[in-house]
């Protein structure tokens, strides 16, 4: 928990830190991933299996926002990747639940 909290810190640190506007789109992003990872109650929701991955998540998150000033854009190629990758998903999803199917978990 020590390594998540610390780490969360320091990512919200540096969002705070950085202000330009051509950052502001992966700078968004990044508070969406985070605010995914951790948010109140996250530990129980989270589970004790998953709980141990965040530490990996959170460390990427870190390498990002280091990497971000000078690779501008290709986290944007990355971002609109990983968005079609997501667009796709939530598409299966809902014809899944349209044709009657189970809801993922």
């Amino acid at each position: 928990m020590e390594r998540i909290l610390a780490s969360t810190r320091r990512i919200e640190k540096a969002l705070k830190g950085t202000s330009s506007l051509a950052l502001i789109s992966a700078l968004n992003d990044i508070k969406s991933q985070l605010e995914q990872l951790v948010f109140p109650g996250f530990v129980a929701r989270t589970g004790y299996s998953q709980l141990s991955q965040l530490p990996r998540y959170l460390a990427a998150i870190e390498k990002r926002l280091e990497k971000l000033p000078t690779n501008v854009q290709r986290d944007a190629q990355h971002m609109a990747a990983v968005q079609a990758l997501e667009d796709d998903y939530d598409d299966a999803v809902s014809a899944l639940l349209q044709a009657g199917g189970p809801a993922p978990s």
